[in-house]
C-alpha cells in the first residue's frame, strides 16, 4: 500500500512537472511571437480588402480580371 502511494506520489509529480515545462515553453513560444500579431492583423486586413476589391471587379468587369490573369500565368511561364 505504501509502495503504491509512493508510486502514485511520483507519478503526479512527474505529470506536474512536465505540465510546468510544457506551459513554460508555450509561454516561452507566445512571448517569442508577440511582436508578430501586429503585422499579422495588417497582412490580413490588406489580403482581404484586395480580395473584396478582386471580387468587386470581377463582378462589373470580369473581362479584365481574365485579362490580367492570363497575363500573369504567361509571364509564370
Amino acid at each position: 500500500m505504501q509502495t503504491s502511494q509512493t508510486y502514485s506520489n511520483y507519478c503526479y509529480t512527474k505529470h506536474s512537472a512536465n505540465c510546468c515545462t510544457v506551459c513554460h515553453y508555450v509561454q516561452l513560444v507566445l512571448k517569442y511571437f508577440a511582436d508578430m500579431d501586429r503585422p499579422m492583423d495588417m497582412l490580413s486586413k490588406q489580403l482581404w480588402l484586395i480580395l473584396h476589391r478582386t471580387i468587386i471587379s470581377v463582378r462589373m468587369e470580369p473581362t479584365i480580371i481574365v485579362t490580367v490573369l492570363r497575363i500573369i500565368e504567361r509571364e509564370e511561364r
